[in-house]
């Protein structure tokens, strides 16, 4: 039972909502207790969603080879127990980040609202749902910036940005791998109703599009020149990639995971830059 309340979960998207999170506080103030505890916050909020997503997918889910075995897709778990679970999770969540900021929280409930309800509703619609889904995925690391300082500014928006242009890609790459599941499913996903060149070239500029923001939160985030000689580094290898697949010589499915190992070196560069090297 514990196994499957952990694994509806999705441990390892709330484990890269923790990292987002950390990264997003640490900007905003070099306190890791404080920013930890933050992180952990919006990891439980996170997590909370995710059961609900599991809830309200598990139809869907039964259909869909990658997730059939999932715990309420197989009948592993009482769905009432999983949608209490979920919503505790949430509300913990949700009072954890409320002690620390009232904006922060606002955001959190928005991040909640617009995954578990707006995004998992919507994708079953029309394509450009992962635009909506896109903002969940954004804010995790604005909420930790925003409840370590309690103000929605430039820096905020610029994480957010990052992370809203992030997405697109990200998702596109995981539905063309993964298209005959979602078509199985009568989920109209983008690499469903659309050719596969128009994903491509659509996953190219959003994947681009990250590149500039990345280097501006350089300046505005007050980083190291250590930092940016890393981060043009990470941003050239990111080209070299995206190139690569643009000539067919790797697939979706790696530059899926190479999306993900491009965000958690960015901050981890920004957490290893604000606290090894404390420029305030």
């Amino acid at each position: 039972m514990i196994k499957q309340l952990l694994e509806i979960t999705k441990p390892g998207i709330v484990l890269w909502v923790g990292i987002t999170a950390l990264g997003g506080s640490i900007i905003a103030n070099v306190d890791i207790i404080k920013s930890i505890i933050i992180s952990f916050f919006v990891m439980i909020s996170a997590g909370g969603s995710a059961v609900l997503n599991n809830y309200f997918d598990k139809d869907i889910d039964k259909i869909m080879n990658r997730t059939k075995n999932r715990a309420l897709a197989s009948n592993k778990i009482n769905p009432k127990i999983a949608l209490i679970y979920g919503f505790i999770l949430c509300i913990l969540g949700l009072l954890g980040i409320l002690y620390f900021s009232f904006k922060a929280f606002i955001l959190d409930l928005i991040a909640i609202i617009s995954y578990s309800f707006v995004y998992t509703f919507l994708k079953r619609k029309t394509p450009f749902s992962i635009i909506i889904g896109s903002i969940p995925g954004a804010l995790p690391t604005s909420i930790g910036y925003v409840a370590m300082k309690n103000e929605i500014d430039i820096i905020a928006f610029s994480l957010f940005s990052l992370m809203f242009l992030w997405q697109p890609s990200h998702f596109i790459y995981l539905s063309l791998f993964l298209k005959d599941d979602y078509k199985n499913a009568k989920i109209p996903t983008i690499s469903v109703k659309y050719s596969y060149e128009y994903n491509k070239i659509l996953s190219f500029l959003y994947s681009f599009s990250i590149i500039p923001i990345s280097i501006a939160i350089y300046y505005i985030a007050n980083l190291s020149n250590s930092f940016l000689i890393l981060v043009l580094f990470l941003n050239l290898l990111w080209i070299t990639i995206n190139f690569t697949y643009w000539k067919n010589i790797i697939n979706e499915k790696v530059m899926f995971i190479s999306s993900n190992f491009y965000v958690l070196f960015l901050f981890s560069l920004i957490i290893f830059d604000k606290i090894i090297i404390h420029k305030p």
